[in-house]
């Protein structure tokens, strides 16, 4: 919504600003020469230092360009386009030029199309404001993607993405055909000559060999010549495709512009949106500029749907020809029109330049709308609300613009990132900040950008920061910055809240003052390379935030005061990580010293692995936000999650691991190896790190068979996939490129780790990392970087594994590294252990042999030193009688009973961690050893569903005699348990006065069990009796519980009381989509019918725990499968945790089952279903279920 109260103040605050507004190049003003010559429209880099060369002019005598003849060209470019403007307003026309001949160039671009696909592409959006400029593609949501015009007497074209040239020949509807027609109407002729330009080095080889091969084979395949070119060698060529203008020089604009000048075409496709350093800057804009055609760093996201394309072109798509009609069309068109007037407003606004129109109906809506409210209750969907879209966005870039004393407190502010707490003191505050930083070169987490450092203070929105710095370090590149959450929501469809609330300042003078509208917590940003040392810095105006610096905030402190502190937001920080959290779940942490002290561990494992241990130069950062852009978070500096801040506290997190954030941490070390380091894909690589944290700290290694740290380690698709890709690889279906992901690739990796250990991925990477530091630019190709992994590799290990990366489908491996690693022994595989030994068996165990008794040591030797092996019983202990410890191979008794069995033949195995794992068995026998011993009766439950009714059989006791001996069961004291009877044979207990009994409760009986002839051989025990239950279970549910993991509800005070509220449900299956914010537990007793094998599964939405008893009674509870995250209803194999092992469970025997569940926000619901003898896997409901009685 708009909101109204606002409308007054921002009126007449921005009638103030206009200027600072338009200096920002948000609206449109005449181009004058001091606009040609100034900031906005000089790019900087043709002021740098570029060599003379002598280069070709077609039809020409050769002569030098230079960055000087760029200068003049993209001035006189922007006069040409100046001069037609004004002639047209003196007219009263659009121009002189008819729009008949833009038509016509529309009909050729355009002809036999009726849509095209670039539908899962992440476009640049574009600007077209020129008489000759021809949009003619443009997505409802992606924007204009595709636009065309003409230079001098040749022609161009710019697409949004460079993967649409490598989607040649892929089948996507419409889309060959727009090359196709583009090559003939930019090369002038049916069967232009085409140039694809490529690397010189890759011209000698074959350079149609990896993306572009299609592309190449399109246009072969209509007859036309397609050469592999470089800017040296056009002659002999019509049209020129390329990609990626953004590494053009001075000199070869000048080439490309006398190419397309002369009478020639270009089509080039730019991912500028990632490549473009600012608007001004892009070089092939020297060209496309006097034609009125502009790349944007602004993104249009993939989305689904193809773009349509119309008879004839959509010139509400050219702010030539309709930027006098954008304020009519935004208030009374259609939807589509307005999207369309939108979408074009916003997308020249945001590029900082100045087109006609723009900055006049900005500045009216603006005045007129006030700013655009967005919350969490009133979300605003972009499709339908394109005009508020659109300012809204273009309001944040306004605010920023203004100064200090106009910034308003925005009334989204409280909705995100939220208010500080009231009265709150503004301070005064001298800091001590460190002046030193990472170079950019570094690598490691973004090290280009600036480092934050942070004050512990907070900005209230709308109020006045002044930060004062010593004279000298004036212009030194220092900036304020306020706030955290940098993501500007460029993706979503609907957002809940307002897109860009971040502000930074540059400390241009000794005192800046500066304000958000937004708020949020005060940094000072450090440049890169920076060796500025120690320095103070005083803040004023700002507030307390909560703070927590492991080794530095005293624990009292933060418990007692600190984390109360006024800021809406606080950190907690160490020397490896910053999280940002809301000061409201900071309120309820009460160690973070706990906290930390995990998270400086992780972060030294992580930096150990990644070879760069005790390099470190400054502290990762992780910010979580109400909505990100895309995933469920992003890596970067910092790395932002779409999760609460509370899982980077969560005692979950600290027990078990956060994969989400451990994987996003992976990314940051991906860059410190050569530059974005991908051996395999980037998306398999950067898995090294949350597998070995999970191993090396929380004990969960990617060989454990129950507790994986992640669902694609399933041994079973790992595998599968294994084979896939060897098989592949083979018969030369796949190959590595980079870009392919599939879970098996994660073993070309793991059986490396399982034969060599980790710490050949320490040394290699250690290794890598060193030479990074040592190169003027640390990136490499990707064979380059393979072949110094594979050399060192080998060095590492000590085997020659060229065969084996050969095998995996690494080609190109250099002759110097075969030569070299031809001397080392070859690397066969995996090996199985071997010389398994049993050291101290006996023959026999007298069955009273006490439990946890040591019986014998297992010992095996692994020739592979990565391998760990696990000592295991494969057979022969059905019942349970021995445990052996996987790790000692210690075996030891648990329980024996010679009645139960009298003999045990043990097949004990020793296995590697390898997947596939490889053992080595061996067989022992062991004899148990009968001894006389009283009956056995233990203290138990019996429960009777429904009314009881005279004579009714309720069950019987269990006791258990020594062999060969029958029992005689007597009730003790008949007189305090009337209503019941017991038989002396059976031990069947019969109801035998129902008038004695209510409808439900339960009585104790006290039973007496002796051997037949020997009553001295006696046992005596208490049975309780239940009867009257309910069938179904008991659903308790607690309300307002923050976290979606079953840790933040069994952790939670309000768990520990009662809960809001108690039901009796039929199953063990909750309605869908019922609450928000609440967890559960649900009670039962299974009272299976059948004997035999049974096997459980859980679902839901969000985390739960199935638990399983081996009695009636809650002391022997067990998980038994469990979800991480959340699965759909019903969805029982998403994830290996959900199902447990199979279970032996007794027919007519009660069992207590519990299942926890914690739901945190979005869709919810909780199921559990069983699979067991002859029945197919089902829910579990009322017919094996009782409400339990309550204790």
């Amino acid at each position: 919504m708009v909101a109204p109260q606002c409308i007054f103040e921002f009126g007449r605050r921005l009638a103030s600003a206009i200027a600072v507004v338009a200096a920002c190049g948000l609206g449109a003003a005449p181009l004058t020469d001091e606009d040609l010559h100034g900031p906005v429209f000089r790019p900087s880099y043709i002021e740098r230092a570029v060599p003379e060369r002598t280069v070709p002019e077609y039809g020409q005598v050769d002569r030098p360009y230079t960055a000087t003849d760029l200068k003049r060209d993209w001035r006189d470019g922007l006069r040409s386009l100046r001069a037609a403007g004004d002639e047209a307003q003196k007219k009263g026309t659009t121009g002189d030029l008819s729009t008949e001949g833009l038509a016509a160039d529309y009909r050729e671009i355009t002809a036999g199309l009726a849509t095209v696909d670039v539908s899962d592409i992440v476009q640049s959006k574009m600007v077209a404001c020129g008489p000759t400029a021809i949009p003619f593609l443009y997505h409802p949501v992606k924007g204009l993607i595709g636009v065309a015009g003409r230079v001098g007497k040749g022609r161009f074209a710019l697409l949004g993405h460079n993967g649409i040239l490598h989607r040649a020949g892929s089948g996507r509807e419409g889309l060959d055909a727009l090359l196709l027609n583009l090559a003939r109407w930019c090369g002038g002729e049916e069967r232009p000559v085409i140039g694809v330009l490529t690397e010189e080095k890759e011209v000698i080889s074959d350079p149609f060999r990896g993306k572009v091969g299609p592309l190449a084979d399109l246009f072969r395949e209509r007859g036309m010549s397609v050469r592999a070119t470089a800017f040296s060698g056009l002659d002999d060529v019509d049209v020129l495709f390329f990609r990626n203008s953004n590494t053009l020089s001075p000199a070869q604009v000048g080439l490309l512009k006398v190419f397309v000048e002369s009478g020639k075409g270009f089509v080039v496709a730019d991912t500028s949106w990632a490549l473009m350093t600012s608007f001004d800057d892009y070089p092939i804009h020297a060209i496309t500029r006097a034609s009125g055609v502009f790349f944007t760093k602004q993104e249009s996201w993939s989305k689904p749907g193809n773009c349509a394309i119309p008879g004839q072109p959509n010139l509400l798509l050219n702010l030539w020809y309709s930027s006098s009609r954008l304020r009519e069309l935004l208030d009374s068109g259609s939807l589509v029109e307005r999207q369309q007037a939108a979408s074009v407003l916003g997308t020249a606004a945001g590029t900082g330049a100045s087109f006609p129109g723009v900055k006049a109906v900005l500045a009216d809506l603006n005045l007129k709308r006030g700013l655009v409210e967005i919350t969490t209750s009133d979300r605003l969907d972009k499709g339908k609300r394109p005009l508020d879209a659109m300012l809204s966005r273009h309001q944040c870039r306004m605010l920023r613009a203004l100064p200090a004393e106009d910034v308003p407190a925005h009334p989204s502010a409280g909705n995100w990132p939220g208010l500080p707490a009231p009265g709150a003191e503004r301070l005064i505050r001298t800091l001590a900040l460190d002046g030193n930083t990472p170079s950019a070169g570094h690598g490691h987490n973004r090290a280009e950008r600036h480092t934050w450092r942070m004050t512990g203070l907070y900005a209230a929105p709308g109020e006045i920061v002044t930060v004062e710095i010593p004279p000298v370090l004036v212009d030194r590149d220092l900036q304020i910055q306020i706030g955290v959450h940098v993501d500007t929501l460029g993706r979503p469809d609907v957002i809940r809240r307002v897109p860009e609330i971040l502000v930074r300042k540059p400390l241009t003078g000794a005192v800046t003052r500066v304000a958000s509208a937004f708020g949020g917590l005060v940094a000072v940003l450090v440049p890169p390379d920076s060796s500025l040392g120690g320095f103070e810095a005083t803040i004023s105006g700002a507030i307390e935030a909560p703070f927590y610096v492991h080794g530095k905030t005293a624990l009292t402190e933060w418990q007692r005061t600190r984390r109360h502190a006024p800021g809406a937001w606080g950190y907690v920080a160490c020397p490896g990580i910053i999280f940002f959290v809301s000061r409201a779940d900071l309120g309820t942490l009460d160690r973070p010293d706990h906290v930390m002290r995990h998270w400086e561990t992780t972060i030294d494992l992580m930096d150990r692995l990644a070879g760069m241990h005790g390099q470190r130069r400054r502290p990762e950062l992780a910010v979580p936000d109400i909505q990100i852009s895309y995933g469920g978070a992003y890596a970067g500096y910092p790395y932002v999650t779409g999760w609460s801040g509370r899982t980077f506290i969560s005692p979950n997190t600290i027990a078990n691991g956060s994969w989400g954030d451990y994987h996003e941490l992976g990314h940051t070390y991906q860059a410190a190896h050569l530059g974005n380091f991908k051996f395999v894909n980037g998306e398999v690589d950067v898995n090294w790190y949350p597998f070995y944290v999970c191993e090396k700290l929380h004990g969960r290694p990617d060989w454990n068979q129950r507790d994986w740290p992640h669902s694609t380690v399933n041994p079973e698709n790992r595998i599968k996939g294994a084979a896939e890709i060897l098989a592949g690889v083979g018969d030369g279906s796949r190959h590595w490129d980079g870009r392919e992901w599939h879970m098996g690739l994660y073993d070309f990796y793991w059986q490396l780790k399982n034969a060599f250990g980790w710490e050949l991925f320490e040394a290699v990477n250690g290794r890598m990392y060193a030479h990074a530091q040592t190169l003027e630019k640390p990136a490499l190709p990707f064979e380059d970087k393979r072949n110094l992994w594979l050399r060192w590799a080998c060095e590492a290990s000590g085997h020659n594994l060229v065969p084996y990366f050969e095998a995996w489908g690494h080609k190109g491996i250099g002759d110097e590294i075969r030569r070299a690693s031809a001397k080392l022994p070859v690397w066969t595989g995996n090996r199985a252990p071997n010389a398994l030994a049993v050291d101290g068996l006996p023959s026999s165990l007298p069955e009273d042999a006490p439990s946890g008794e040591l019986v014998c040591r297992l010992s095996a030797i692994d020739s592979d030193p990565g391998n760990r092996i696990r000592y295991l019983i494969t057979a022969g202990n059905e019942d349970g009688a021995f445990a052996l410890n996987q790790a000692t191979g210690h075996l030891r008794v648990l329980g024996l009973d010679f009645e139960r069995s009298e003999r045990y033949d043990l097949t004990l195995a020793a296995a590697d961690s390898a997947i596939p794992s490889l053992q080595s068995t061996r067989t022992v026998v062991i004899r148990v050893e009968n001894r006389a011993e009283p009956p056995a009766l233990t203290d138990q439950e019996i429960h009777a569903r429904g009314p009881v009714a005279e004579g009714q059989s309720l069950g019987a006791v269990s006791a258990t005699a020594d062999t060969g001996r029958a029992l005689v069961y007597e009730l003790l004291g008949e007189g305090q348990a009337p209503a019941f009877s017991v038989d002396r044979d059976t031990g069947g207990i019969t109801v035998a006065d129902v008038s004695a009994l209510g409808a439900t409760g339960h009585v104790d009986l006290r039973i007496r069990v002796h051997h037949r002839g020997r009553p001295a051989e006696t046992s005596s025990g208490r049975v309780r009796v239940h009867y009257g239950l309910v069938a179904g279970a008991r659903c308790e549910t607690w309300l307002g519980l923050d976290g979606s993991d079953v840790g933040s509800l069994i952790g939670s005070k309000a768990y520990r009381a009662e809960p809001a509220r108690v039901d009796t449900i039929a199953a063990l299956d909750t309605p869908a989509d019922s609450a928000e914010r609440y967890g559960q537990r649900l009670s039962a007793l299974l009272v299976p019918t059948v004997t035999g094998d049974y096997t459980f599964w859980v679902a839901s939405d969000d985390g739960s725990e199935l638990q399983l008893s081996d009695t009636s009674s809650t002391d022997g509870l067990r998980r038994i499968a469990a979800v991480r995250g959340w699965t759909g209803r019903h969805e029982w194999d998403k994830q290996k945790g959900q199902e447990s092992e199979p279970v032996r469970l007794a027919a007519g025997r009660h069992y207590y089952v519990r299942v926890l569940h914690k739901e945190g926000g979005g869709g919810d619901h909780l199921a559990v279903a069983w699979q067991g003898p002859g029945m197919e896997r089902k829910l579990i409901g009322a017919e094996n279920l009782l409400v339990p009685p309550s204790h």
